[in-house]
């Protein structure tokens, strides 16, 4: 799904988000068309993603719901919370997944 974020897992790309079980740990990709074979998929850069993530410009995006970001960061237990990127306005983002990432408790 164009303009999602995903998780690479070593067989494939997959929606990532917060939660436990959805690879927010794994090494990530933005999708800039359908298909990631043929469009390919950003690792660093800047990006429409069709939607407003919230905050204001400048402050740090966080994985959130499988696919997508926010500026809110995960407080349930057992989630990840890791900076996926940067706020720039109009569905715009910088994205630049941390290297690092918190395992809630």
């Amino acid at each position: 799904i164009a303009g999602c974020i995903y998780a690479h897992t070593g067989s494939g790309w997959v929606l990532a988000g917060s939660g436990s079980a959805n690879n927010g740990s794994s090494s990530l990709g933005f999708a800039v068309g359908t298909n990631s074979t043929t469009h390919g998929m950003l690792l660093r850069g800047m990006a429409n993603i069709g939607y407003s993530p919230g905050g204001l410009n400048g402050c740090a995006l966080y994985l959130e719901t499988p696919g997508s970001a926010s500026y809110v960061v995960p407080t349930t237990s057992g989630d990840i919370s890791r900076v996926v990127g940067w706020n720039y306005g109009s569905d715009t983002i910088y994205f630049n997944p941390d290297n690092t990432w918190i395992k809630i408790s």
